[in-house]
């Protein structure tokens, strides 16, 4: 992989609702990990972590500003709720957005359903054939994590089918980079979900410091 400096950018930052480009300030030491581990070609995952007014969506949704265009594409996905749903219901609904961003034919639900691995097996050659060289950037917000208290329907499905897909799909899908937001710290997720991020690298982001802007 290339290692051209990403874009730059000065644009302000608050923390929040998550923000538009103009009222966001660069957060370049995050930005430069984010691009130096996946410019290697050993690495396909991050991870960022922090508390609840730490910025996450917001950082999240400028990468595509602040990584090159020639080598990724872009698709943001917002995880929240979908820990509860049926695996084939969450592929599908992730293969709209990446259909959304490559303007690709409309998708037909049932295929997702009949196999659970048509996303793979399927979907993403079509993909791949759409972006030539370059590799597609997942940028999972809200990487939902059931707590103790949770419904266990929704636990057990989330650890039986949902994580352990996730997993295989960061081991055997190379083509396939991610960065995912988790609103806990790392020590605190279950061991079935830090499996997910086994060979993924990790940044804490700390929360905005009211007397000035994070850097």
């Amino acid at each position: 992989m290339s290692e051209t400096s990403p874009p730059q950018a000065n644009n302000p930052y608050i923390v929040g609702r998550p923000v538009e480009r103009e009222t966001l300030y660069g957060r370049d030491d995050v930005f430069r990990f984010v691009y130096d581990t996946l410019a290697s070609s050993q690495q396909n995952a991050v991870v960022l972590y922090g508390q609840r007014r730490s910025g996450k969506t917001s950082i999240l949704r400028e990468l595509p500003h602040r990584l090159p265009a020639e080598k990724f594409c872009f698709t943001f996905f917002d995880l929240q709720g979908q820990a509860k749903l049926d695996l084939a219901e969450v592929l599908f609904n992730l293969a709209g957005a990446i259909a959304d961003t490559l303007q690709l034919e409309p998708l037909n639900k049932q295929d997702f359903q009949g196999d659970k691995d048509y996303f793979r097996k399927n979907f993403l050659p079509v993909v791949w054939q759409k972006l030539a060289n370059r590799r597609l950037l997942l940028l999972f917000d809200e990487f939902e994590v059931p707590s103790e208290s949770a419904d266990k329907e929704i636990k057990n499905k989330a650890e039986q089918e949902f994580y352990p897909y996730m997993r295989d799909l960061l081991d055997k899908e190379k083509r396939l980079s991610f960065v995912f937001v988790v609103g806990r710290r790392i020590d605190d997720l279950a061991h079935w979900v830090k499996r997910v991020f086994k060979e993924a690298q990790y940044k804490k982001l700390a929360c905005c410091n009211k007397q000035r802007p994070l850097t």
